[in-house]
């Protein structure tokens, strides 16, 4: 049998990937170390090779050859020094703006400055004389192959990106060949960019995968920073291809087909998904809160494409199935392929029904004092116009179960999604504006920032609001405290500790809450604008209630097949039985250990 490819993955993903875009010719190096990679592009017809011993010459005569032919050309050596002699022609490449591809072989990552010999730090090797540089994973998981792929689709998008440039590619060539026994490349898939200068045949290209899409799902995450034309804009597409605008409160657009899709998803179970799983996705902007969209989406990657806005023309593969970026600002792509759409007739879909269905029929259940209570009391009080800042994790997950006005305008640290500086930010936000400026938070949320109602600008229409539920709720949604020891002290951090004193000294009116009927009344008065001072309302809760309560609302919405509801009783029943003994036993081996 003839050889062909090596059986390393990430070589094969490599050399996929350079042949879908046409990149052919190679220069090669001699060296052992780059035989997986020389052997299988020798076993290839589709490329076109060249031998130059010296490194020191072979990237030069790449950059020739790329030069009178105007294209890319890959160069490639063995691991060590013989890296390092890349490094004038690499110098050059990057100051005359030319498109080679050096790809260099590598040795174990583990085995740095462990006296391995011809092993030395390749990654970041030529940082500073690159467009792009990337050291592939050796793969062995589907998430592996999915961050190879993404590098190697990084690393050859930037080879003509704002100007032409030469990229490295670093490639640990670990394992067997596996005899040269791989017949075939696996289909990769390709990632595209297209810009404003694009040729008006692939923007109506993309307009035809639009209208051939019954399923168009557009995810808006995080941005404050939309004016009116930018929204339209929005409505505009939204309308012309039927489409479902996936929304959260802290995303800027609350107009036509837009759902917060929070709302069902997060309950929902992966069966109860299916039915609602797109065949194009368009995100743009910032973060989203949901957990499990992005969840949902990554385990159907592959079912549909996603086109990513993004006006750097960055890769930002959030549902690890990009297929298109689209290097312009959102208005310009909403408008620009909404006009295209004036002229055909769109296949109108239930699409919109579908995801309409799934949020209506989540049912809240009668409040007690809780997150959930507090979150719903303030929601429907805000007044327009005002500013609301939402702490992490449950605060913005409470609130986006209740409906605001419009008009006000919400934001959540969910960027990085640190327990640190949610107060801080409001009060920033505060100071620009006269509007009244509210934030929900969990109680270790405020006093990990607490020293922000210190800050000598705090003005009086600020408005803090903090759920005191004695620690870290959150842990508690998802762990049980039967399976853990101690779980409260080094987990949930659990308090008794009271804000009333430190919002007192600094000025603020203070209320609290205590018990489930006090709680409207409260929140009438914190909402007012009537006070002269900063207000500060504590609402106290149990955890342990705020957690029980949220997960009998997710379960009682969760769609759950019969199968799914069985497993899950399953695993309840083994977890009360076997885990909590586990989490006991080495509890205490662990304490018996120490002491």
């Amino acid at each position: 049998m003839l050889d062909m490819y090596t059986t390393m993955k990430n070589v094969q993903i490599l050399l996929s990937l350079l042949k879908q875009r046409g990149i052919c010719r190679v220069v090669h190096s001699p060296g052992g170390s780059n035989v997986a990679l020389s052997r299988s592009i020798q076993n290839d017809p589709f490329f076109i090779e060249y031998s130059v011993v010296d490194e020191r010459s072979s990237v030069f005569f790449a950059m020739g050859l790329a030069m009178e032919l105007d294209e890319p050309v890959v160069v490639l050596c063995t691991s060590g020094t013989a890296v390092t002699n890349f490094s004038s022609g690499m110098a050059e490449a990057y100051y005359k703006g030319v498109p080679v591809v050096a790809v260099t072989a590598d040795r174990s990552t583990y085995l740095l400055d462990q006296l391995e010999t011809q092993k030395l730090n390749q990654t970041d090797i030529f940082k500073s004389i690159t467009k792009c540089e990337v050291t592939l994973p050796v793969v062995q998981t589907d998430d592996d192959a999915w961050y190879c792929n993404r590098l190697v689709n990084e690393a050859l998008l930037e080879l003509y990106h704002h100007g032409a440039g030469p990229v490295h590619i670093n490639v640990p060539t670990v394992g067997s060949n596996g005899g040269f026994s791989a017949m075939e490349l696996p289909s990769q898939r390709m990632i595209t960019r297209l810009t404003i200068e694009d040729s008006a045949e692939e923007w109506l290209t993309k307009r035809d995968e639009l209208l051939s899409a019954e399923k168009v799902l557009v995810v808006m995450g995080e941005n404050g920073r939309y004016s009116q034309d930018d929204l339209k804009a929005i409505e505009k597409f939204a309308i012309a291809y039927d489409c479902v605008v996936s929304v959260e409160h802290m995303s800027p657009y609350k107009k036509e087909r837009s759902l917060i899709t929070y709302r069902a998803t997060e309950a929902m179970t992966s069966s109860a998904f299916e039915p609602l799983v797109p065949d194009l996705v368009i995100n743009v902007d910032g973060n989203i809160a949901s957990v499990n969209l992005k969840d949902y989406l990554r385990l159907k990657r592959g079912k549909f494409r996603h086109w990513s806005i993004m006006p750097n023309g960055k890769v930002r593969d959030v549902f690890k199935g990009l297929t298109d970026i689209f290097e312009c600002s959102p208005r310009y792509f909403f408008n620009r392929l909404a006009d295209l759409a004036d002229s055909v007739e769109k296949n109108r879909s239930d699409y919109y029904v579908l995801w309409q269905e799934a949020v209506e029929a989540v049912e809240m259940p009668e409040l007690p004092l809780s997150h959930l209570a507090v979150a719903k009391s303030l929601a429907c009080r805000i007044p327009e116009n005002s500013l609301l800042e939402l702490g992490i994790l449950n605060s913005t997950r409470t609130m986006q179960f209740f409906d605001l006005d419009p008009s006000v305008k919400v934001s959540s640290n969910i960027g990085a999604l640190g327990i640190d500086g949610s107060l801080s930010t409001l009060i920033g936000r505060s100071v620009a504006t006269d509007a009244l400026s509210f934030i929900i938070q969990g109680d270790l949320s405020f006093f990990y920032d607490m020293n922000a109602l210190n800050i000598r600008h705090v003005p009086s229409n600020l408005r803090v609001l903090v759920v005191n539920n004695g620690g870290g709720g959150e842990f508690h949604i998802g762990m049980n405290p039967d399976e853990v020891d101690d779980m409260d002290t080094y987990l949930t951090a659990a308090h008794s500790t009271r804000a009333e004193g430190w919002a007192r000294s600094r000025g603020f009116k203070y209320l609290s809450v205590n018990r489930e009927g006090e709680l409207d009344a409260a929140v009438d008065e914190f909402v007012s604008p009537d006070s002269e001072a900063p207000v500060f309302l504590e609402v106290f809760t149990s955890k342990f209630d705020d957690a029980e309560l949220l997960k009998r609302f997710y379960k009682n919405n969760s769609g759950a097949s019969l199968k799914e509801r069985a497993l899950d009783e399953a695993k309840q029943f083994a977890k009360s039985n076997f885990s909590g003994k586990l989490f006991s036993a080495a509890s205490r081996l662990g304490k018996h250990n120490r002491a």
